[in-house]
């Protein structure tokens, strides 16, 4: 879409062009944003030189801080889907100029074969459609589920990426019927439709519950920059956080493959049971097994929030993501302490003052920041 504007403003284009065009700038307040900055940069001159893929190569070769952050997974081939959604960049006179999009770290957004970024609002009970670059409907998408049309094909069309910001959680239900729950800060790079004949692969980062269709002769793989995983129909959650100091699966049925590295080179690989773990040490890069509770870890995608001898700091990452909030913890020794409960429905206060009864510090909410502390009469 982003070729489709510039094109537009240097000359008229076909009618379906102009069509299209005009349904996406219809679609959204953002879509109107990015199409005025883009309009008036060109009048400033800017847009005249654009060069796109030379755009696209400075961008990556500056490392430009912009707001929409993207993944960067182990091993990815699929560079040519980096778009101008990064933020367009022009060089004149020695002058770096960057236009950058909306601030969609608060958004559930999904970004689209050809560049274009939608945000979806998980509230909406509306039906939307999800079109391809060549205006085929993919997808419908609905409150906070979107289903891709079911079926294969002898070629791929393209990729999408779903992304979930702090306090939310997403489903996708994808090409080959295969079910995705998408945890908050999470995302998820992955095929509209899959090709006969080929492994059907996606690409997560934060954590996620996979429910893998069965039926299907090839093999279903998930790539993380720590764990790869091989599965054929199954169920399982996998957590992959950039900032945990350590990757896990978690297998509730069936049996799944794991390895630290990729399957076809040969690194060790293991075999999972249900009720097993896999974790992964990042900085050691060490797999160990053992066998958990498995609700303890899959909990969250039924509103409910379990810890079984979890550590306080952990405890604190699960409440910063499931409810928006950041922590500054001033007691260094409540991070190892463990404690055990179950909660459903309850607010982050509510869980902080059940928590604290069992130990001694107090807590103060300034605004999406909330404090940890000694105890006011501790302090003299």
């Amino acid at each position: 879409m982003i070729k489709t504007i510039i094109k537009s403003l240097k000359s008229p284009v076909p009618k379906k062009k102009k069509k299209q065009l005009k349904t996406w700038f219809k679609e959204s307040k953002e879509n109107r944003i990015l199409y005025e900055n883009l309009k008036k940069s060109y009048g400033k001159g800017i847009g005249k030189s654009i060069n796109i893929l030379d755009a696209k190569r400075q961008v990556l070769a500056k490392n430009r801080k912009v707001k929409y952050r993207r993944l960067i997974f182990k091993g990815l081939k699929y560079a040519a889907f980096i778009t101008l959604a990064l933020g367009l960049y022009h060089h004149e006179d020695g002058i770096d100029q960057v236009i950058n999009p909306p601030d969609y770290e608060k958004e559930t957004t999904l970004e689209l074969d050809g560049g274009e970024i939608k945000v979806l609002n998980p509230e909406s009970t509306i039906q939307r459609e999800v079109l391809d670059s060549n205006g085929t409907i993919v997808a419908h998408q609905s409150g906070n589920q979107i289903k891709y049309s079911m079926g294969s094909s002898n070629e791929h069309q393209g990729y999408h990426r779903l992304t979930i910001p702090n306090g939310k959680v997403f489903r996708v239900i994808l090409a080959d019927g295969s079910l995705v729950d998408l945890n908050s800060d999470s995302s998820m790079f992955y095929p509209i439709n899959f090709v006969e004949g080929e492994s059907r692969k996606v690409f997560l980062q934060g954590e996620a519950y996979f429910h893998i269709a069965k039926d299907n002769p090839q093999p279903f793989l998930v790539n993380t920059k720590d764990l790869n995983v091989k599965v054929y129909g199954t169920e399982f959650n996998l957590s992959v956080y950039p900032n945990d100091p350590s990757a896990s699966i978690v297998l509730v049925d069936g049996l799944v493959d794991v390895s630290t590295g990729s399957f076809s080179n040969h690194e060790e690989v293991v075999t999972l049971n249900p009720g097993q773990m896999a974790q992964v040490n990042i900085d050691q890069n060490q797999l160990s097994i053992e066998k958990v509770n498995v609700e303890e870890h899959v909990a969250w995608k039924d509103g409910m929030l379990v810890f079984v001898e979890t550590p306080f700091d952990q405890i604190l990452k699960k409440l910063e993501r499931r409810f928006d909030v950041s922590f500054e913890n001033r007691i260094e020794r409540l991070n190892d302490q463990r404690f055990t409960g179950k909660f459903y429905g309850e607010s982050v206060e509510d869980i902080l003052n059940v928590f604290s009864r069992y130990s001694s510090f107090q807590y103060q909410a300034i605004g999406h920041k909330i404090l940890i502390h000694k105890p006011i009469e501790d302090t003299f």
